[in-house]
């Protein structure tokens, strides 16, 4: 059994104000710190004998902070960066939704359809991460590893997972700096804590 930590990042100022954020490369703001020092303490007495993270500064910055109290470095996979976003990153919903008017409402009812302009196929994505992934287990059998990711990366394993349709991509809630707890065995994978913020 390999138990995985599954924890996305801590907030960054685009959150706040809650503008799409893929593949630009912003810190963590102040709380978004607080999140993962808090998560560190949180997580400081667990086994933990290797740390993931995607490509991107945000995780980078989250997984080294848990990382530090186990004195071990951070592995970066960029299979595991956000989905880019093309023209959208950096916009609101209701920025996205005034500009590009019904392909923001596909977007959310008819994903795997949507080609985001200037961004990423949703089949690519989806393809990319979960290769991703299979990666880090079979490089980790029978260990306790913490994989720092994303919203959507995060959702998108969940889903596969769960075997979920598309749809009910958007009714997985992932808050900033959440834990969750996944056990992959040789059958397959059970997921035991979901998208935890009480610590």
């Amino acid at each position: 059994m390999t138990k995985v930590y599954l924890v996305r990042h801590g907030e960054t100022e685009w959150n706040s104000k809650g503008k799409y954020l893929g593949l630009t490369d912003i810190p963590l703001n102040n709380n978004g710190e607080r999140q993962a020092k808090a998560l560190s303490s949180f997580l400081s007495k667990e086994r933990i004998d290797a740390v993931y993270s995607s490509a991107l500064t945000r995780t980078i910055q989250t997984a080294r902070i848990i990382a530090e109290p186990h004195g071990l470095n951070v592995c970066k996979v960029p299979g595991l960066n956000e989905i880019d976003f093309g023209e959208w990153d950096g916009l609101t919903y209701f920025e996205i939704k005034d500009k590009y008017s019904n392909l923001a409402d596909d977007w959310l009812n008819k994903t795997s359809e949507v080609q985001i302009p200037g961004g990423e196929t949703w089949d690519d994505f989806k393809t990319r991460v979960l290769s991703g992934l299979r990666k880090i287990l079979n490089e980790n059998e029978n260990k306790n590893i913490l994989i720092v990711s994303h919203g959507g990366p995060i959702k998108t394993i969940i889903s596969d997972i769960l075997g979920l349709e598309l749809t009910s991509f958007w009714k997985i809630t992932q808050d900033r700096g959440a834990l969750n707890i996944v056990k992959f065995f040789d059958e397959g994978a059970t997921i035991t804590l979901l998208n935890d913020t009480y610590y």
